[in-house]
């Protein structure tokens, strides 16, 4: 975390370590974030992506506030950039788990619905041939009777929790 008063106009401070073409980024970037600053003068709170001197990207946060003179102008401000890049590296992979749970719903769901509907059928056969079996054969014993009623109740059970 870097903790800076400094000139509102001249964020150096912020690129003190960037080498080379990074540095003329990094410096673009905040150069850009101070003029928003300027612009809106309050409190700024933004994120950037800076480069540090071994030239690695990283995720920061600017929280800025401004010094007013006795007029009311905006002569300097206090500035933290806080680095959080972990937490945006752990954003991003909590979108990705986001995206690979969706998918993987959508599959499941795909999946469901065609083993509901491969299980109807052979459903619909077990009642349809029960019936014509108790037809065919007319009046049961006991027993025989209360087998065929169990397979019918639990067919029809079936169907129902797979509807």
């Amino acid at each position: 975390m870097v903790r800076s008063a400094a000139p509102w106009n001249s964020p150096s401070n912020c690129t003190h370590c960037i080498p080379g073409a990074r540095r003329a980024r990094s410096r673009a970037l905040a150069d850009a974030a101070f003029a928003e600053f300027a612009a809106k003068g309050k409190v700024l709170r933004a994120e950037r992506q800076l480069y540090r001197s071994d030239n690695v990207r990283i995720d920061v946060l600017l929280h800025a506030t401004p010094i007013r003179d006795q007029t009311e102008k905006v002569i300097a401000s206090r500035s933290i950039w806080s680095d959080i890049t972990e937490l945006k590296r752990a954003e991003r992979k909590l979108e990705e788990q986001a995206r690979e749970l969706a998918r993987s719903n959508a599959e499941l769901q795909e999946f469901a619905y065609v083993a509901s509907h491969d299980l109807q059928e052979p459903l619909r056969k077990i009642i349809a041939f029960t019936d014509r079996f108790r037809a065919t054969v007319g009046e049961l014993d006991e027993k025989p009777a209360d087998y065929l009623d169990r397979v019918q109740n639990a067919s029809e059970r079936m169907q129902r929790l797979i509807d």
